[in-house]
């Protein structure tokens, strides 16, 4: 008879999930002000980026 298998994805799952509530509701605002602030720098990338290709391209053309 084989012993079971350690590391299951169940049973490192659960574990994990409530790591990660417990996590999450530990800093779900530091969290959230960090995605908005991520949000907030590649919108000003991408616009960034596409107003320095629309200047190039009007610039060679």
């Amino acid at each position: 008879m084989a012993p079971p298998p350690f590391f299951t994805a169940s049973s490192l799952s659960i574990p994990l999930a409530n790591l990660f509530h417990r996590q999450q509701a530990q800093d779900e605002n530091a969290s959230h002000m960090q995605l908005v602030t991520i949000g907030v720098q590649i919108l000003h990338l991408l616009i960034h980026h596409f107003s320095c290709a629309i200047v190039l391209s009007s610039t060679i053309s």
